[in-house]
């Protein structure tokens, strides 16, 4: 069995129009609640084995927040593809991870992300997922666990949403 974390950046900030959306940094509530998963994915024992993230800034930074409170460390890999990547480039890249990783955090972007949890997950009837269905929230972890051996045995439906868990889920001062 192999693991996969999606996580949607946390909130990014809109002030400055003069930037190009690669650049766009987060603004305050997506730093604390970069923090708050970081926090939340350590109380929990949530380990990647190594990591997956755009090279966009906001992709960054929600990563940097995240390791640093979490006290997470492991592999970080910068993937340009997944900026803007569609459910099925994600899958490409998912099917390269290395089978000596078992869990597998991937920090992207909507709509992509959410897209790759529906397709992973699909024929599954659950809360969980009908909350996937309805929105990913910025900041948003995804845990999903893949009923394969490698990676390269990915296909559609081979998962099951095991933990969906929000920024705002996570403490009253959201």
């Amino acid at each position: 069995m192999k693991k996969l974390l999606l996580l949607r950046h946390a909130k990014s900030d809109w002030d400055d129009f003069t930037l190009e959306d690669h650049e766009r940094p987060l603004n305050e509530r997506g730093q604390h609640n970069a923090q708050q998963m970081g926090a939340y994915m350590a109380d929990n024992t949530i380990h990647p084995d190594i990591i997956y993230c755009s090279t966009a800034q906001r992709t960054r930074q929600t990563l940097s927040l995240l390791l640093a409170q979490g006290g997470l460390s492991c592999p970080v890999d910068y993937v340009p593809d997944i900026y803007e990547a569609t459910a099925s480039t994600l899958i490409s890249i998912v099917t390269n991870c290395p089978d000596k990783y078992d869990t597998l955090l991937i920090v992207g972007h909507n709509p992509g992300i959410q897209m790759l949890g529906l397709t992973l997950t699909e024929g599954q009837n659950a809360p969980l997922r009908r909350k996937l269905e309805y929105r990913l929230p910025t900041g948003t972890l995804q845990n999903i666990t893949l009923n394969i051996n490698s990676y390269t045995e990915i296909t559609q439906g081979c998962g099951t949403l095991e933990s969906f868990t929000k920024p705002k889920s996570l403490s009253v001062d959201n």
